[in-house]
């Protein structure tokens, strides 16, 4: 899944150590929150964690027009038993930021067919 739109914050680079290896050897789990503002009628704020070397090499900073490529988590809290939805990201583009100038459409076609014969109309396309 994916959405459009500005950043608004990026949180600093948080370290945790923890063992996901099944050997239980410790290993440093990387993560970054960003707040993305999406671009509608009525916006909204959406928090994307990113994990691992997409949060180290993160470089993009607030204001700035991005896609977030995104996967919904549907998790439960072990400590309260309830349910959480979470947005891991799992890839942040910045959007071209420079206007394209319109694509012009209308050729530009004249006609060379010569003389033309008595009420024959001239067609120009300019």
């Amino acid at each position: 899944m994916e959405f459009v739109g500005i950043i608004v914050a990026v949180s600093n680079l948080e370290e945790k150590q923890g063992s996901t290896q099944p050997n239980n050897q410790a290993s440093i789990q990387c993560f970054r929150d960003i707040v993305v503002q999406t671009q509608e009628e009525f916006p909204k704020g959406i928090c994307a964690t990113l994990k691992g070397d997409a949060a180290r090499n993160f470089s993009l900073t607030e204001g700035t027009k991005v896609r977030v490529f995104f996967e919904p988590r549907v998790n439960q809290s072990k400590a309260s038993g309830k349910w959480f939805t979470s947005c891991h990201a799992w890839r942040i583009d910045a959007c071209w930021t420079h206007p394209v100038p319109p694509y012009k459409t209308t050729p530009k076609i004249r006609d060379f067919r010569g003389p033309r014969r008595e009420g024959e109309k001239k067609i120009t396309i300019v």
